[in-house]
């Protein structure tokens, strides 16, 4: 098996090693408390629309409905942030892919001897439809990539 740059299971170090040190659920509305009510009815008005056009099937409508109620209800959450004390590389970096979103962000390597955190932010909730595929040929890496 092939061994990656990033892999250091062997050694049992690495980011799958670390734990998650927090988490954080908030609504929408903790965010951006301005701007979230135009948000969700611009959402809400996407939604109406394509209802109303008959663009979606029954089933993805009912799902949908549900989802905006609960993008709607400020005591449930809409975003996850997550810390990890870790530096995590972005895929292009670790196995030479193209992942172009990330470019500017990740600009190489982590220094030796220096500590690193990382946030995630994670929509709970997310309205987009679509497929993952795994389009790594490593077994110790999943790659997806996600349309």
């Amino acid at each position: 098996m092939k061994t990656l740059p990033c892999d250091h299971s062997a050694e049992g170090k690495g980011t799958y090693r670390l734990g998650v040190t927090s988490f954080a659920y908030i609504p929408l509305s903790a965010i951006s408390p301005k701007e979230s009510p135009s948000l969700v009815e611009g959402v809400a008005q996407k939604i109406d629309d394509a209802k109303r056009d008959h663009k979606l099937p029954s089933g993805l409508a009912e799902q949908l409905d549900v989802q905006l109620e609960i993008l709607r209800n400020d005591t449930l959450p809409d975003l996850e942030i997550v810390a990890v004390p870790c530096y995590l590389v972005a895929p292009s970096e670790c196995h030479g892919g193209t992942v172009t979103n990330t470019s500017d962000v990740c600009q190489g390597p982590p220094e030796p001897g220096k500590s690193y955190a990382t946030l995630s932010c994670i929509v709970q909730h997310p309205f987009s439809r679509g497929h993952i595929v795994n389009c790594s040929s490593f077994r110790t890496c999943v790659f997806l990539l996600i349309n």
